[in-house]
């Protein structure tokens, strides 16, 4: 057995014994090279046959008619070769589709935006999830919209103390918030440390307060030694959030925390009362009052490193480096395939992936005169048909050209004929690495909204990803199908870690 593919062993085995190679099929890397595609090189080989073919030919010259019909054979002939070497490719692309292998779609990067606000009352302004603003990168407008609704509050950030052992430590604070990185529970963290936030402003806000951290990254655990099961993790402590409405502390809900705890950057939205009033921490030294709060390990301790901080910011949300398209009926597409499979178009790439919500009327919608209301169901987004039946209500998505494909009443349901009875609730657009924009690039706000005076990415974006290149899927592709999802030899192990998503895997 040897590794080498077939087209490689072929032309080692054509080699004439002046160690010269015979035309024909070599080593390409993806597909085998048939013949030599340039004009010039098929002028060549016609010339070398001259002699055996027309031997009468003696003395061809620039001036013979038939050098003329050489060399307009040769330039004709070109492109037609050129086609021909990527048959092998086309094949085995085809081959991957009719597989299920696709090449990655492009990722979205991620912002945190900070919103400044200035209503007349003092009160908090909503800014409804979809709001858009955009930023200028040398690939052109990046438009970043937000993932969820944000009560965006005219108060500013007044102080930052860590309480540890009983006592505060007030940490300096400058135009932008905390002037170096701070460890929220102190440098000992047990129950009852905790960090004190207070907001200065005339009004308090309500109903709700987004507050924007970026934690500094820990060291990674050290990995388990072996073993079939793996070891479990230690538990988080419990944290909690309390308001000090004027002397007394008051628990606050939270309604929305994807730091985990603060073991990753993100967002934490929580639930304050309508009369919030201003007072100071108890044991503390009368100081102009502000609104506070208090996060404080109520129980347990962390299991690694304790988090350190290194930004904190008001009226921070989330957003993605995308656009939503929202009730848009998909549009037929002819199919000459002759598989039986529906397919449909969306009118907007590239598409992200699992962004696409598709509802169906059902067959028994309502009457003609329109005094039955017919219902719809909700069908889902897979990679791959393959594994489901008659009754499953699944789709796949091309992301690259927005084809929508669904199953034929034995893989996957077949969707029940009707006009524009087929519609995307929702979808997301865009992606790519211009997303990952820099600290401060997202300045421009295409949304209009009153009170909303500007908005800002803080730090610097992350994540986004181009689509991932046709040489690579097919490589990648060719891998799945021989691994098939088991691992067994460390390539197959690097196949599955690629395939993980929202993993950085170092190549």
């Amino acid at each position: 057995m040897t590794d080498d593919v077939w087209w490689e062993r072929d032309a080692r085995e054509q080699e004439r014994a002046d160690g010269r190679t015979v035309p024909g099929p070599g080593p390409s890397g993806v597909s085998p090279e048939l013949v030599d595609a340039t004009r010039e090189a098929v002028r060549a080989a016609v010339r070398g046959r001259i002699a055996g073919y027309t031997p009468d030919w003696t003395d061809p010259d620039r001036q013979d008619a038939g050098v003329a019909l050489v060399r307009l054979f040769g330039t004709l002939a070109e492109p037609v070769l050129g086609r021909v070497n990527r048959l092998p490719e086309k094949v085995l692309a085809e081959h991957l589709t009719t597989a299920g292998v696709r090449r990655r779609p492009a990722g979205a990067a991620a912002a945190l935006l900070e919103f400044t606000v200035n209503p007349p009352d003092g009160s908090s302004v909503l800014v409804p999830a979809g709001f858009q603003s955009a930023a200028s990168t040398p690939a052109g407008q990046v438009v970043y919209e937000t993932d969820q609704d944000l009560y965006a509050t005219p108060a500013t950030l007044g102080a930052l103390a860590v309480q540890e052992a009983g006592r505060l430590e007030t940490l300096p604070l400058g135009p932008s918030g905390p002037s170096r990185p701070f460890a929220p529970f102190g440098r000992d963290p047990e129950p009852g440390n905790g960090l004190w936030i207070g907001l200065a402003g005339p009004a308090g806000p309500y109903p709700r307060l987004s507050l924007g951290f970026v934690v500094v990254a820990a060291p990674p655990a050290p990995a388990d030694s072996g073993g079939m099961t793996p070891l479990p993790l230690p538990p988080a402590p419990l944290l909690r959030w309390d308001v000090l409405d004027g002397t007394r502390l008051v628990p606050a809900e939270v309604m929305r925390d994807s730091t985990a705890g603060l073991s990753a950057g993100g967002t934490v939205e929580l639930r304050v009362p309508r009369s919030w009033q201003p007072g100071s921490p108890p044991g503390t030294r009368p100081r102009p009052l502000l609104r506070w709060l208090r996060l404080r390990i109520a129980h347990g301790a962390f299991p690694g490193p304790a988090p350190v901080l290194s930004g904190l910011r008001l009226n921070v949300v989330t957003a993605t480096a995308a656009r939503t398209i929202r009730d848009e009926p998909l549009q037929p597409v002819q199919d000459g395939t002759a598989s039986g499979r529906r397919r449909m178009k969306l009118s907007q790439v590239p598409i992200l992936a699992n962004s696409v919500v598709i509802e169906v009327d059902d067959d028994a919608g309502g009457d003609v005169f329109g005094t039955t209301a017919g219902t719809a169901s909700r069908w889902r987004e897979v990679e791959s048909l393959a594994g489901y039946g008659a009754d499953d209500r699944v789709f796949t998505v091309d992301h690259d050209t927005g084809e929508v494909t669904f199953g034929d009443g034995v893989n996957g349901a077949a969707v029940p004929p009707g006009f524009r009875n087929v519609r995307a609730v929702r979808y997301r657009v865009g992606g790519g690495s211009a997303g990952a924009v820099r600290a401060g690039a997202v300045s421009g706000v295409v949304t209009a909204l009153p009170f909303v005076t500007g908005v800002a990415n803080p730090f610097p974006a992350s994540g986004g990803t181009d689509a991932e290149p046709d040489a690579d899927a097919m490589r990648r592709g060719v891998g799945e199908l021989r691994a098939r999802g088991r691992a067994v030899a460390p390539a197959d192990y690097g196949q599955l870690a690629v395939r993980a998503p929202g993993a950085s895997v170092a190549r």
